[in-house]
């Protein structure tokens, strides 16, 4: 009978075990499918390859032409210099690889932070998977990784030698840490405030007689030898609270949360909020409920207060910058496991269980989900305001819809090349998203402005979106920073560019596809690949050429699509042009375009049209519904639809 009972605790053990090995398993997938490079990663790559290359520590921004102070403090180039050794070896591939080791790493050191206070692997599963949930929305392959994986181990050999009462051996690298963090990354000053707070708690405890605590004094020297590490240091260290006051970034990792929630006016609200906030939300709701609980429950403690009032800190700084939720809810999490556990009477803790397995499989549901559609499955970090005219008489404009773009490549991945091949450039204008790109692949033509933000002024950043936008005046700037070639975003593109060079006499288009299209002034054009010179991707119809050049429009669409056989806004423009004229050319070509490009919705669309004007409804209903799907139910794949299926009715 004992052996039995023994063999069931036995088994128990190994599933749990069995069980936590599978949720990691799960999230290093779930961090390669649903996370993917950010616009930061090709900047930091291009440093860590100018590191190399001048054997310097960077001083001035040489990617940049259009501010006059390019001077900032490199608080990243040793991961820039990472990185980009990385990719030399590797490849790309490598980063991916990178980011799981990164990722994991924080959440197995966040799993041994929650084992010091509970054996409830299924309670720590839940924790975990969850905080790995949330940690994606900001693991892309940028410095701020190997801060996670710093700021979770500092906070748990602080927590270990609060709960344990002793030093863990690995105390000792700190101070190699803290020497090296504030070349990574500027949330070192993050840990270093972690390290102080407990410092100054340790030490009250002891002065007070409340707590004693085996080798205080070693404490004392790591911290000691970790504040000199960082002192030196002194200008990265601080470097996190040098951005200008008073400018508007206009970039959405510098946006409060209550911005971010708000960013769409209330539009469409509840839909346009990402499941991370909800839980950031939920996360921070539950820490007061434990916290008023425990006071009523338990002794009030002086000490215990004072870590609850910085927790609750930590807690709060999304409220500030909602790119923190991740980070806060790393640091924070042990924390609120620990209240859990002080305050819930045994009865609850009973019954927990099956509720507990409840929320775990919905939240490893979303997680499988995020794999298989290689997205955040709740997330609606791209999401945007979709706007049209009321009528065609007015310029007055109403939101119709929100959509969420995730069928574009994020980048103009055809558009270097295309650059370097035609064009003899030096200064380049584009998107502030898309400006990277181009730092890391043309590293001969200087940006408008990258990520460094610091010593940005209100009057760059106005000269910017009056570009951007073709507002007043964008013509002077164009010649005042003697810009030479500009790279716009095309329609369904997040990233927005439209500079309207097209109206220009000496800037001729020299390429277009459905992500981008690239403009330059005549004087650098070595060679055009393609003659587009009847082509107008900026009009607002859905052909993008005057009636009166359509016959020489349809033989230079057509040497475009020989030319790049996957180029989808060719064969949108030509399956428009021969659906009237020729609907047997036209549904082949739409099939043929939706085989080759199966993530564009666009070509579902066109066969929805085809099929409605053809009389087969049964088919334009399913071509249709499949477009909706592709798009995500974007508003205006909608309403073109509503348009083709309503010949059915």
């Amino acid at each position: 009978m004992g052996l039995k009972i023994l063999l069931i605790s036995k088994m128990k053990i190994i599933g749990l075990n069995l069980v936590t090995l599978l949720t990691f398993l799960l999230l290093g997938l779930y961090f390669i499918r649903a996370v993917s490079s950010t616009t930061d990663t090709y900047w930091h790559l291009a440093i860590g390859r100018q590191v190399w290359q001048t054997k310097a520590i960077p001083k001035v921004d040489d990617f940049v032409y259009g501010r006059s102070d390019r001077r900032f403090t490199s608080t990243e180039w040793l991961s820039g210099l990472i990185y980009y050794f990385i990719v030399k070896t590797f490849g790309f591939e490598g980063l991916v690889v990178l980011r799981v080791i990164t990722g994991i790493t924080a959440l197995i050191l966040l799993y041994l932070s929650l084992r010091l206070i509970t054996a409830n692997n299924l309670l720590i599963n839940l924790g975990i998977v969850l905080a790995g949930y949330i940690l994606a929305y900001r693991l892309y392959d940028r410095p701020e990784n190997f801060s996670f994986v710093f700021l979770v181990f500092v906070n748990y050999l602080c927590f270990y030698y609060y709960l344990k009462k002793r030093l863990s051996i690995t105390f000792c690298l700190l101070p190699l840490i803290f020497l090296l963090w504030p070349n990574i990354h500027a949330f070192a000053t993050v840990g270093l405030g972690i390290l102080i707070f407990y410092s100054i708690l340790f030490f009250l405890e002891e002065a007070t007689g409340h707590q004693k605590r085996a080798r205080l004094y070693l404490w004392g020297v790591i911290f000691l030898l970790s504040i000199i590490a960082s002192v030196i240091q002194y200008k990265k260290i601080f470097f996190i609270f040098g951005f200008q006051k008073g400018v508007d970034f206009g970039i959405g990792e510098f946006m409060s949360l209550w911005q971010r929630i708000f960013l769409n006016e209330g539009y469409d609200f509840f839909n346009q909020i990402s499941l991370h906030i909800y839980l950031y939300l939920l996360i921070l709701i539950l820490y007061l409920i434990f916290f008023i609980i425990f006071l009523k429950k338990q002794q009030k403690s002086v000490f215990k207060i004072f870590i609850f009032i910085f927790y609750f800190g930590v807690l709060l700084s999304p409220l500030k910058a909602y790119r923190l939720i991740p980070m806060a809810i790393l640091i924070s999490m042990p924390l609120l496991f620990d209240f859990v556990h002080q305050v819930l009477p045994s009865k609850i803790i009973i019954r927990l269980p099956l509720f507990i397995k409840i929320i775990y499989g919905l939240a490893i549901l979303i997680i499988i989900s995020s794999i298989l559609l290689q997205r955040i499955v709740g997330s609606r970090e791209y999401s945007y305001l979709t706007f049209v005219q009321t009528s065609a008489n007015s310029s007055e404009q109403e939101p119709v819809g929100v959509s969420n773009i995730l069928w574009k490549p994020n980048f103009p991945q055809k558009a270097p090349q295309i650059v370097a091949s035609s064009l003899n450039s030096k200064h380049l204008f584009t998107s502030l998203y898309w400006n990277n790109y181009f730092i890391w692949n043309l590293p001969q033509v200087k940006v408008y402005s990258d990520v460094e933000q610091e010593n940005r002024t209100q009057e760059d950043f106005d000269e910017e979106k009056i570009m951007q936008e073709g507002g007043k005046d964008w013509q002077i700037f164009l010649q005042k920073y003697n810009i030479d070639t500009v790279v716009n975003s095309q329609f369904f593109v997040f990233w927005l560019n439209n500079t309207s060079v097209y109206q220009l006499p000496n800037w001729k288009l020299v390429f277009v596809d459905d992500v981008f299209a690239v403009y330059a002034r005549e004087d650098i054009i070595k060679s055009l690949l393609v003659d587009l010179s009847v082509i107008q991707p900026e009009l607002p119809t859905a052909f993008k050429f005057k009636d009166e050049n359509q016959e020489k429009a349809i033989i230079q669409l057509q040497n475009l699509l020989r030319f790049d056989s996957k180029n989808g806004f060719a064969r949108s423009q030509l399956i428009q042009y021969y659906r009237d004229y020729d609907s047997t050319k036209a549904k082949s070509l739409a099939e043929e375009s939706r085989k080759l490009l199966p993530e564009d919705p666009l070509f579902s669309l066109h066969l929805a049209e085809i099929s409605a004007n053809s009389g087969n409804c049964r088919q334009a209903k399913e071509f249709g519904e499949e477009a909706k799907i592709k798009s995500h139910h974007n508003i205006i794949i909608s309403i073109e639809l509503e348009k083709a299926l309503g010949r059915c009715n």
